[in-house]
């Protein structure tokens, strides 16, 4: 498969893929020890659907709370929840090596 040979790396933890979509870029250590920066290069087209909205629609976080540090604090504290809301957003980034 094409992107499996061009891939540079993974995210250990999945709110982690939220964050690096959130923020628009990422540094991503490999395994030889290596820093690189990623930035945002496209997405897959699909509409972006808020996970954070979803959760205070569903009553998870209060609006008034809602922040990314929040949404990290949440998913710490509730790792089996994380698959469930990340599943939600159909949209996927695409980080060339920076």
């Amino acid at each position: 498969m094409l992107l499996e040979r061009q891939r540079t790396g993974l995210v250990e933890r999945p709110i982690r893929s939220v964050h690096c979509a959130c923020q628009g870029s990422a540094k991503i250590r490999l395994p030889d020890g290596q820093l690189i920066t990623m930035g945002y290069a496209a997405n897959n087209g699909y509409e972006y659907k808020s996970i954070g909205r979803t959760m205070v629609e569903q009553g998870e976080i209060d609006s008034s709370q809602l922040s990314l540090t929040s949404l990290i604090k949440y998913f710490k504290e509730h790792p089996d929840r994380v698959s469930i809301y990340t599943q939600l957003n159909p949209r996927f980034v695409f980080f060339p090596k920076g």
